[in-house]
């Protein structure tokens, strides 16, 4: 690719579109002076060349697109720590199933399957191989299913995929969480209306004692730049 496969700076490369603007205009003005010196054309043909080169490499330093990132609706939860979780879980008559990235538990009630999975190591998760894992006796009885996945573990990789673990449709509602150990709290990364499965989605919470707080986060303060 022309000069140096894009490793030339925005700053750079808009010195080199007037520099070579300059050259050619002033090669133009020569040769309208010196209309007999026929090797200036030449040369205004190859600067014309670098000049329209060099400001499309301009234009691609100054006009690159910055998708605006996607603000997501969010819940806050007051924060419980992973051994917490596993002994509510157990005591509410959830079925444990340890896996290599962590611990999954599911239960079911009625025509409900509830099933949530706290993750602790991230990278195992997304690279998890192939295991076998015994069907849960009742689950292709249920016509619901409400699933929760929470990690302990962010990465950067969790806090990019993280709000895409939330969907639902007529018989499946299921969320993403990750727990901040700087302000203890459990985050829910894309909290989705769950419409008809808000009966369900409530009970799983009171489950697990998730009781909502105000977001800890600090809010910046644009009132100066409004001001200005």
């Amino acid at each position: 690719m022309f000069f140096g496969k894009s490793r030339i700076s925005k700053k750079l490369s808009i010195i080199i579109t007037i520099t070579s603007l300059l050259i050619t205009a002033g090669l133009v003005w020569i040769y309208v002076l010196h209309p007999d010196q026929k090797w200036l054309m030449g040369f205004i043909m190859v600067m014309s060349v670098v000049f329209v080169l060099s400001m499309n490499l301009m234009i691609s330093k100054i006009a690159v697109f910055k998708p605006k990132p996607i603000k997501y609706p969010r819940g806050y939860y007051k924060g419980q720590k992973m051994g917490s979780l596993e002994n509510k879980l157990v005591k509410a008559g959830f079925k444990a199933s340890p896996r290599q990235f962590g611990i999954g538990f599911i239960k079911i009630e009625e025509k409900t399957a509830y099933k949530i999975i706290l993750i602790k190591n991230a990278e195992s998760y997304f690279n998890q191989s192939n295991e076998k894992q015994t069907p849960t006796k009742g689950i292709d009885k249920c016509t619901e299913f409400v699933g929760f996945e929470i990690f302990y573990d962010v990465t950067e990789e969790v806090a990019k995929r993280l709000p895409d673990f939330s969907f639902k449709g007529d018989n499946v509602l299921y969320e993403g969480f990750y727990y901040d150990p700087e302000f203890d709290v459990i985050v829910e990364a894309n909290k989705i209306d769950p419409e008809n499965h808000l009966e369900s989605y409530n009970h799983f919470k009171e489950i697990l004692e998730f009781k909502e707080c105000d977001n800890p986060y600090p809010v910046p303060d644009n009132s100066k730049k409004k001001n200005k």
